[in-house]
């Protein structure tokens, strides 16, 4: 038997016609940036965080910090997906991506 303490600290967690509309605007950012993401040419912005973020996966180019360009955190964490994933036009878009697609969920979230 529980307690009316444990029921009022666990609130009721049920599905609203408002969540699932959030459901399928995530569901629908997800498709739209991660579909066919690889099967394009890098342009060029895209090719300079590519062999930044390749030198410091193959360990060839440590990265040395450029007023001139971003900062690290897309260097590395592309370097670590490259390490999970392998390196290719589409992991070199994955994290940006994946940026999209959280900044849709953030409001819901």
């Amino acid at each position: 038997m529980t307690s009316g303490v444990t029921q009022a600290v666990v609130p009721a967690t049920r599905l609203t016609v408002e969540g699932v509309l959030w459901i399928l605007l995530i569901v629908a950012a997800a498709i739209t940036r991660f579909w066919d993401l690889g099967s394009r040419a890098l342009h060029h912005d895209e090719t300079i965080h590519t062999y930044y973020s390749w030198g410091l996966y193959s360990g060839e180019a440590p990265y040395v910090h450029n007023p001139l360009s971003h900062g690290p955190f897309l260097f590395h964490a592309n370097a670590v997906v490259y390490f999970l994933f392998g390196a290719s036009d589409a992991t070199s878009r994955f994290l940006p991506a994946l940026a999209g697609v959280l900044l849709v969920a953030l409001p819901w979230l």
